[in-house]
């Protein structure tokens, strides 16, 4: 029976026979201690995949493999691969200049932003510019590497990208991925929300899930993906206020007051509740331009001539 460092090698390196995986989870199953180990092992190497450089972990350890004389117990034989392979990454993020002491082990050479209740600006390495909304989390690496750039965002934010022909940038979320060479557009991707959502304002990007299906999208188009349906489709209807959680400047051009209420929820984060249905198709053509959501609510109140009342974070439409 081959012992359990030489099984996690070919492991890693997806060399193992369906029997050699057997044998794997045969040997990880007898102990406890080994399988929180393996575990760590599988993290380490997923973390490294992630930032796309060229060390090659795999053959490094098999040499250093090759020089080590492993203890017969097998807790300390696992410890001193999980050490191995940690010190190789260590030795490649070093030679390639970008090794950042700080979380090592979560993002090596990356940095990541969170939002909060603030809206906060981001200039990436290539002068990429990053408009990141309230609570959201934008990952990226202090510098790119040869072949593309990657950033990875949970929540929304507007992108201007600066053009690159040879080196497309990469927008990953949960469920999708936005490729692009140059352009400026916006993407939502909230994890309680029922979908990920990409309006194209200027340009043109490549919008792809995770199973592959692909929409190409030119300056004014916009796509969805719907999470419980796991697939793509185009959006008709543009949202002309898309980036007012960012100007905070909204333009309704005969729009029903239902939609001028979604338009609002997306940017203040407020529930709604409608007590009179016939109030939902009332039309208004109006312009806000940074107010607060009660100053807007007296605004509409006065035009539709409707009573409101606030409670909880929800707005009473009466």
């Amino acid at each position: 029976m081959e012992n359990i460092q030489g099984l996690i090698v070919k492991y890693l390196n997806k060399e193992c026979s369906t029997k050699e995986i057997e044998q794997l989870n045969l040997l990880l199953r007898q102990s406890e201690e080994d399988r929180q180990l393996f575990k760590q092992i599988i993290k380490t190497d997923r973390l490294y995949r992630s930032t796309n450089l060229n060390i090659d972990t795999i053959n490094d350890w098999k040499k250093l493999q090759q020089k080590l004389s492993f203890k017969k117990n097998k807790k300390r034989s696992l410890i001193l691969y999980a050490s191995s392979i940690a010190a190789i990454l260590l030795i490649g993020f070093f030679g390639l200049g970008i090794f950042q002491s700080r979380d090592v082990l979560l993002k090596i050479g990356w940095e990541k932003v969170y939002s909060d209740n603030f809206q906060k600006r981001i200039v990436l390495s290539d002068s990429t510019e990053v408009w990141l909304n309230k609570n959201s989390h934008l990952q990226y690496p202090k510098h790119f590497n040869k072949d593309q750039r990657l950033v990875r965002l949970q929540g929304e934010a507007y992108f201007q990208v600066k053009p690159n022909p040879d080196k497309p940038f990469i927008v990953e979320t949960k469920k999708t991925l936005t490729k692009v060479l140059g352009t400026s557009f916006n993407i939502r991707a909230y994890p309680d929300e029922k979908s990920e959502s990409i309006q194209v304002l200027t340009g043109k990007v490549k919008f792809s899930d995770k199973n592959q299906n692909t929409v190409i999208l030119k300056h004014n188009m916009a796509a969805e993906y719907l999470k419980d349906q796991r697939n793509i489709s185009s959006i008709n209807n543009i949202d002309e206020n898309i980036l007012a959680w960012k100007t905070q400047k909204f333009i309704f051009s005969d729009k029903s007051l239902e939609q001028v209420m979604i338009s609002l929820q997306k940017v203040y984060a407020f529930k709604y509740h409608f007590a009179n249905e016939n109030m939902k198709k009332q039309q208004i053509t109006t312009k806000f331009q940074s107010l607060q959501m009660n100053e807007i609510m007296e605004l509409l109140s006065e035009s539709l001539g409707f009573t409101y009342q606030i409670k909880n974070n929800t707005i009473h439409i009466n």
